[in-house]
């Protein structure tokens, strides 16, 4: 936390926006090298006909934000299940 803001999630974001969550999340970037065609190819296989570069770039992005708005929706059913989760009884026996 530095002056309010987030020095670990990506958007740096203010405190408020983190105080409904007791936990961490850790991001970590992991880098994929392929090329341009294998790109391009798994894209046209999916719509069945020849992309530009741009086109490609555009379905990429897509694809980027889907796998964001995912994770945002599995953020949230975490969330909300961690109060109903501390509810239960812990057995320490097993």
């Amino acid at each position: 936390m530095s002056r309010g803001y987030c020095t670990v999630s990506p958007d740096k974001c203010f405190w408020k926006q983190h105080a409904n969550t007791p936990y961490i999340f850790s991001f970590i970037s992991v880098t994929e090298n392929k090329t341009y065609g294998e790109m391009k190819a798994k894209y046209e296989d999916a719509s069945g006909k020849l992309l530009s570069q741009e086109q490609v770039l555009e379905r990429m992005g897509q694809e980027l934000e889907d796998m964001i708005d995912v994770i945002e929706d599995m953020m949230i059913v975490v969330r909300d299940a961690m109060p109903v989760l501390q509810k239960l009884p812990f057995d320490q026996t097993r």
